[in-house]
């Protein structure tokens, strides 16, 4: 399966206040430009940074057909998923964290690492969230991406304490067919990463 050779890394952009980030700026001192994003002011707001990197060697080349297609779930989310089905989380699915796609912090690429130095990027550009990811063997990239989050979460542990696991969906494209007619192999699956429990990073 693809996901066995997808390796997922989740790292915070750490705020000095520990707290997640409102879309107006305070306007607590003068010197400070009140600045209103466009997004909902009735949302926190919180900045990840994903490393995603094909593994392997020799077993083809893996694509993300699309950023918009990665999932955050809690543990009810993973529970209630697992059972019924994740063919029934779809676009209009109330999740407890969503992507934002659009604006100042639509997702943008930071790193793109390629074993050919010349494809090599490490230039911040934004992407579509439509935009295709694709890491032939040992390639690595890291992501910005923005979530929303209940207006409750004030702080950075709420969200991890109950961010559960990451989903990317990954398509593999394995090696050219004996047929000779360039035929490749597309090979469907998930690859999920899961957040350690508190226990787990205090032992």
């Amino acid at each position: 399966k693809a996901c066995n050779y997808m390796g997922i890394w989740c790292m915070l952009n750490h705020a000095e206040n520990c707290q997640t980030k409102l879309c107006t700026n305070s306007a607590n001192s003068r010197r400070r430009r009140v600045v209103s994003l466009p997004y909902r002011q009735d949302m926190r707001y919180l900045e990840l940074k994903l490393c995603l990197q094909n593994t392997k060697s020799g077993f083809g080349t893996i694509c993300i057909p699309s950023i918009d297609m990665i999932r955050m779930a809690t543990l009810e989310e993973d529970d209630y998923f697992n059972a019924w089905g994740w063919d029934k989380c779809d676009y209009d699915y109330p999740l407890t964290f969503n992507m934002v796609k659009h604006g100042p912090w639509a997702p943008k690429l930071l790193l793109h690492q390629c074993v050919d130095s010349e494809r090599s990027c490490d230039i911040e550009r934004e992407l579509d969230v439509k935009d295709a990811i694709i890491l032939r063997p040992f390639e690595v990239v890291i992501l910005s991406i923005h979530i929303a989050c209940p207006f409750e979460m004030s702080y950075e542990t709420d969200v991890l304490s109950t961010m559960s696991s990451i989903r990317v969906p990954v398509t593999s494209y394995g090696p050219l067919s004996s047929n000779h007619l360039g035929v490749q192999q597309h090979k469907h699956s998930v690859a999920t990463a899961r957040f350690l429990e508190e226990d787990a990073l205090w032992k």
